[in-house]
């Protein structure tokens, strides 16, 4: 995954001075990782409820069903623990990701093995960050543990860690507080072009 991530980016930095990777809920727990392995490629990171350390969680059962489909059945789908309402309490947007039938309602077994490892790419790595990040969470966040996230991340670069946090939001910043949210990630840009 991280590779991939490095097919994007790097056309970018040819065309621009310097590019800042956002990541938003489990694509923040992507961009972190990007930014520990190639932290030359970035100026920095915005992280907006980042799935760094979650509230949700699958079974016991289902945890023995992902170690072993991981190796056997890699694209057997495996529901997701999140429910649309843990995004958002604006009646517009929860109607809105209801219907969306784009809606991730499962991930494959290799997904969420993957994102297991991930979990420890992070953890064995943190110590090492050293790029400048915007940490938004949001108080009412039923699916990301914005405390968990906190420590996390407090190990790496703290002093170049700023965290915004939105006390009437629910996961779901970038709908239910949009103008709020560019004009915060806006402001902390400009500060570290």
């Amino acid at each position: 995954l991280l590779a991939d991530l490095s097919v994007f980016i790097q056309p970018l930095r040819k065309r621009y001075d310097s590019v800042f990777l956002v990541g938003l809920s489990w694509g923040g727990k992507l961009a972190l990782g990007y930014g520990l392995t190639h932290p030359d490629d970035i100026g920095g990171l915005v992280l907006i409820t980042p799935g760094i350390r979650a509230l949700v969680d699958v079974s016991l059962f289902t945890k023995l069903k992902i170690l072993l489909f991981s190796r056997t059945h890699p694209t057997e789908p495996i529901a997701s623990p999140i429910r649309p309402e843990m995004f958002t309490t604006t009646p517009r947007n929860l109607e809105f990701i209801q219907r969306d039938p784009l809606r991730l309602t499962y991930g494959t077994a290799r997904f969420y093995w993957e994102s297991h490892r991930l979990d420890g790419y992070i953890d064995n790595r943190i110590s090492n960050l050293r790029l400048p990040v915007q940490l938004f969470l949001a108080g009412g966040d039923r699916i990301i543990d914005n405390e968990g996230v906190r420590r996390v991340l407090e190990q790496g670069a703290h002093e170049q860690l700023e965290i915004v946090t939105y006390e009437d939001q629910t996961h779901s910043l970038q709908l239910d507080a949009t103008e709020r949210l560019v004009q915060d990630i806006d402001k902390w840009l400009k500060r570290h072009q």
